[in-house]
């Protein structure tokens, strides 16, 4: 299933490192000179996956890498790809079910109200068909949360048995020192450090989203518009948090932004960031 299909087509340089899983390429790219760098790191996220429906291609912060790049060693990575594969599989396969059954259903009751109804009430069966297609919708995204949910545990107990409780422990400090010096905390903020199990229900969930709406035909939602020279305008500084936009002030060596509300920040960085 096709993942991210615009970060996958622009990646067309020469990848920094290969991987052969499960007879699938991956190809690791930098994110550091794409425009992808201000869409998805301020927001937390250092590493998104890509794919074309066959292949993948992994665009990760490169400081990020360097600090962990055991966390993208081929038997992590080959977890990830096993997740995002039964994912994909999952909800194809239900999404096909559910919308041949409700299609069907729906088909049935109006044909029956042609047949039985008198031709100024025929909208109360095209009306009871919707409703039908909308619980049917419904079903399918319950069961699918549900299962996803179960492969994501599943994903969970396999990752922390490679890395180990000592391993896991190290990345949550890593991560916690590399975000220290990536966003400029100052020494007496404190960072809020996820457990283990949040770190990993995040990231393995944050793919699933991208799995999900790539087949609800939504991509808008988990791909950029690729443009030729980004710039810090064309930040939508407006779906950002007070947190995010302190973070992106800190980062950005401005002073006296701690106590400003939101529209204060924004008009700072905007300043700032011309």
């Amino acid at each position: 299933m096709k993942m991210n299909n615009k970060v996958f087509k622009y990646l067309t340089g020469e990848p920094f490192l290969v991987q052969e899983l499960n007879g699938k390429q991956v190809e690791l790219h930098y994110m550091n000179d794409t425009p992808f760098l201000q869409q998805y790191v301020p927001r937390g996220r250092f590493y998104i996956w890509s794919s074309d429906g066959r292949n993948y291609k992994l665009l990760i912060e490169k400081g990020f890498y360097e600090k962990m790049d055991y966390f993208f060693k081929e038997e992590i990575n080959e977890v990830w790809l096993n997740y995002l594969d039964e994912i994909s599989e999952m909800n194809s396969k239900m999404s096909r079910i559910f919308l041949l059954g409700s299609m069907g259903l729906s088909l049935v009751i109006i044909v029956l109200a042609t047949l039985f109804l008198p031709e100024d009430k025929l909208f109360l069966g095209i009306i009871a068909a919707l409703v039908i297609t909308f619980i049917g919708n419904a079903i399918h995204s319950r069961k699918a949360n549900a299962q996803m949910r179960e492969k994501n545990d599943k994903a969970q107990m396999q990752i922390k048995e490679l890395l180990t409780e000592e391993g896991f422990r190290k990345l949550l400090k890593d991560q916690e020192e590399y975000m220290k010096e990536y966003f400029k905390f100052e020494e007496d903020e404190e960072v809020e450090v996820l457990d283990d199990e949040e770190v990993l229900e995040i990231e393995e969930n944050a793919q699933a989203e991208d799995q999900i709406l790539e087949e609800e035909n939504i991509q808008e939602e988990v791909e950029v518009e690729v443009i030729e020279k980004p710039k810090a305008k064309k930040i939508n500084y407006e779906a950002m948090t007070v947190a995010e936009l302190k973070d992106m002030a800190r980062s950005m060596e401005l002073k006296g932004y701690s106590s400003l509300t939101k529209q204060d920040l924004i008009k700072l960085i905007k300043k700032n960031n011309k």
